[in-house]
C-alpha cells in the first residue's frame, strides 16, 4: 500500500469520526477488507470500507457519547508497518510490524498521551538522549 493511500485512509478515518460521537474500540480486524459500521445517534448506520486485507481500528476513551479524543491506525495484512494518529496529533506514524501481528502488538494508544506538564505529546518514544527510536516503536 503506497504512502498516499495510506494518508488518504488516515484522513478519511479522521473526518468521518471528527463530527460524530462514538465510544470505546471499532476494528474490522476480525474481518479485513469488508469494512465495519457504526451505528449514530442510535440509528444512522455509518460504513467504513477499506481496501482488501486491510484492517482499521479506531478507539476513544469513554462512552459519554460525547467523545473529544480518539486515536485511529491501519495496517495491510501483508504490509510491514502499522500507521496511527489521533486526534490531539499532527503527524502520521508509523510502526514496524511482523505479517502476522495485528493491532494487539501495535501499541495502539487508547487514551492521550501526554506530557510531565499535562500537554499532548507524540507517540515517538525516545531514547536517554531525546532521539527518537524506531525500533519496535512508533515514529515520524
Amino acid at each position: 500500500m503506497n504512502k498516499s493511500k495510506v494518508l488518504f485512509l488516515m484522513i478519511f478515518l479522521s473526518l468521518a469520526f471528527s463530527s460524530q460521537s462514538f465510544s470505546a474500540t471499532l476494528s474490522n480486524e476480525t474481518s479485513p477488507g469488508p469494512g465495519a459500521t457504526l451505528t449514530v445517534d442510535g440509528d444512522i448506520p455509518l460504513n467504513l470500507n477499506f481496501s482488501p486485507s486491510v484492517a482499521g481500528m479506531y478507539n476513544t476513551v469513554g462512552t459519554t457519547g460525547n467523545e473529544q479524543w480518539y486515536s485511529v491506525a491501519t495496517y495491510h495484512s501483508g504490509g510491514a508497518l502499522f500507521y496511527g494518529s489521533g486526534s490531539d496529533q499532527t503527524s502520521v506514524f508509523k510502526r514496524s510490524r511482523a505479517t502476522n501481528q495485528q493491532f494487539g502488538a501495535a501499541d495502539v494508544p487508547d487514551a492521550p498521551v501526554l506530557d510531565a506538564d499535562g500537554n499532548p505529546a507524540p507517540w515517538v518514544a525516545t531514547d536517554a538522549n531525546g532521539d527518537p527510536v524506531t525500533e519496535n516503536d512508533w515514529y515520524r
